[in-house]
């Protein structure tokens, strides 16, 4: 839980996000680094997560959830 406001905060929620996301790939017994997705794409949702919000609606907060598929 980030409790410092989106401007404060808005780079470490991105760095936590992309810690989340896997970035690297065993190919052939090799370990790769493979980015899922760019830091820019990431700002860019997390960013457009926030901007619209409904704030008309209680109880509801933005949510960004990763799944693992492997």
């Amino acid at each position: 839980m980030f409790t410092k406001g989106y401007d404060v905060q808005f780079d470490d929620v991105t760095d936590y996000v992309m810690n989340l996301i896997p970035q690297e790939e065993i190919n052939s017994g090799r370990r790769e680094k493979h980015i899922m997705f760019p830091r820019k794409a990431v700002r860019e949702m997390i960013g457009n997560m926030l901007i619209h919000q409904d704030f008309t609606t209680h109880g509801n907060s933005p949510i960004l959830e990763v799944f693992d598929t492997k």
